[in-house]
C-alpha cells in the first residue's frame, strides 16, 4: 500500500474519530479502501511465497547438515545449527549465513555427491528459484 493511501486513510480515521462527517468525500474514502484491500491481499500474497521459499532453503540446509552429520559422526554443531533454523528470530542474513557455511561444509565433505559441485549463490542472488528446482 502507497504510502499516500495510508495517511489519506489515516486522515479519514481522523475525520470519522472528529465525527467531521461533512469533511468527508465519501466516494474518495471508499476508493481508497478499495485499493487498500487490493494493496493488503497483494501484500498477503507475497507474504505466503516469502514463507514457502524461506521453509525450502531451512529444509535444503536441514538436508545438507543430516548428510554431513552422517559422514562427520558429530552432531553438536548440526544440532545448534537446526536450532536457530527454528528460530523464530533468525533474520535473512544469518539465514543466508547459514546456508552459505553448511553449503561450503557440504561441498567439502562430500565431493562427489550430486549437486556438491553447483555453483556458489552470491548474496545477491541467495534465495532464487533455480536453487530450488
Amino acid at each position: 500500500m502507497s504510502k499516500d493511501i495510508a495517511e489519506r486513510l489515516g486522515d479519514y480515521t481522523k475525520l470519522l474519530k472528529a465525527e467531521s462527517l461533512d469533511l468527508i468525500d465519501f466516494d474518495l474514502l471508499i476508493s481508497y479502501l478499495e485499493m487498500a484491500k487490493e494493496a493488503l491481499v497483494e501484500l498477503q500474497e507475497k507474504s505466503s511465497l516469502v514463507e514457502k521459499v524461506t521453509e525450502d532453503a531451512k529444509d535444503e540446509v536441514r538436508r545438507m547438515l543430516s548428510a554431513i552429520r552422517r559422514v562427520k559422526g558429530e552432531t553438536t554443531s548440526a544440532s545448534m545449527i537446526t536450532k536457530l533454523l527454528d528460530s523464530p528470530n533468525l533474520s535473512y542474513e544469518d539465514l543466508k549465513s547459514l546456508k552459505k557455511e553448511v553449503t561450503s561444509e557440504f561441498n567439502r565433505r562430500l565431493p562427489n555427491r550430486p549437486g556438491s559441485h553447483q555453483e556458489k549463490s552470491t548474496a545477491d542472488d541467495y534465495l532464487t528459484t533455480s536453487e530450488f528446482k
